[in-house]
């Protein structure tokens, strides 16, 4: 309504990987006392228990800036206060440099240790954050290096030596990391981040994040569950390490846990209706909008994005049932099986 809400002093830095090639850039908001405020307080996302923040991100969508421009914030409003997996919050924003229409971001949740202490009620200043294999963004990999040690050269199906591991790791939270990821089909897969608190009990988490090259019809032929089950590993180049799943795959009550899990969230998560109406409502958010956006960057037309927009719609429709055959390979399950834990 034209009336000014917040307005704070804070620097700024462009900000994502590849995506910098984009003429509109991604752009973290960091509060510095250097800079005035080392907080904001505002219920900048809707349905989120954090409204403390010293740390924002203005993302351009990505690789999905001039297709759809909505997979990434999607699938993470998809599973946003349905699992137990830290996500990256969303809301689309217009925004304006030095009186400049720069057009659509999305505002979202920057994932640093600040968020795992506002979300978690840890010690920011007490966490193990691993970036990729090895990237040490806060803490070591100490623990982590001897947990990956310990699964190579201890037998998953004895039961004791999966006990240990439940105690390292947060099984539910990992299970729905890897279903996500695969439900999803997310090719980029190397976009990873996990992380513990530093303590005797603290036990290792998984981050989603960065799905720009989800949901594309070039992928309905790849089983992404048999991804994380490559010994080589996952990812560009077999890049990425997938020790813990080939490992923990192994024991029946892992094995148990996870079609619970995955069965779970299919009757509910990745209910078509329910993704549909989300997809829906989020597009309606954004679509009066475009017309100005793209021609702003002179990305494209509106029609073009209209027909961007309705192919990821029909990929999401068919999705679930997808995934569901591609549970039923993976998992040598048989029909009547799926059917039980679906029923």
């Amino acid at each position: 309504d034209g009336v000014s809400q917040l307005s704070f002093d804070a620097g700024i830095k462009v900000f994502g990987q590849y995506s910098r090639a984009n003429a509109q850039k991604s752009v973290s908001i960091n509060l510095r006392d250097k800079y005035g405020p080392t907080q904001v307080c505002y219920p900048f996302f809707e349905d989120n228990e954090v409204n403390v923040f010293s740390a924002l991100v203005l993302r351009n969508g990505g690789q999905d800036y001039n297709i759809a421009h909505i997979r990434d914030a999607f699938c993470a409003m998809v599973i946003k206060n349905q699992m137990d997996l830290d996500i990256m919050d969303y809301q689309p924003v217009v925004c304006y440099v030095n009186g400049k229409y720069h057009g659509i971001y999305d505002l979202r949740e920057k994932i640093d240790e600040d968020y795992l202490a506002n979300h978690h009620g840890i010690d920011s200043e007490n966490v193990d954050l691993i970036k990729g294999n090895n990237i040490v963004k806060s803490g070591s990999m100490d623990n982590y290096n001897s947990l990956l040690n310990y699964i190579k050269s201890h037998d998953m199906t004895k039961q004791e030596n999966y006990d240990y591991i439940c105690t390292q790791i947060d099984i539910d939270e990992l299970i729905c990391y890897w279903m996500c990821e695969s439900f999803f089909t997310n090719t980029d897969t190397g976009n990873i981040k996990f992380w513990r608190e530093n303590t005797e009990t603290g036990k290792w988490r998984w981050i989603f994040f960065d799905v720009d090259w989800a949901l594309f019809r070039s992928t309905y032929t790849l089983n992404y569950i048999d991804n994380y089950l490559n010994p080589k590993g996952h990812g560009v180049g077999d890049g990425f390490n997938t020790t813990i799943m080939c490992g923990l795959i192994k024991n029946k009550q892992f094995r148990t846990r996870l079609l619970e899990i995955h069965s779970q969230h299919l009757k509910t998560t990745f209910d078509t209706d329910r993704m549909l109406k989300i997809f829906d409502d989020m597009i309606k958010e954004i679509e009066n909008e475009m017309p100005y956006y793209l021609k702003r960057w002179n990305i494209g037309s509106t029609e073009k994005w209209k027909n961007n927009v309705a192919t990821l719609r029909k990929i999401i429709s068919e999705k679930r049932d997808i995934f569901i055959d591609d549970m039923i390979d993976s998992f040598n399950m048989t029909q009547q099986e799926i059917d039980m834990y679906l029923k």
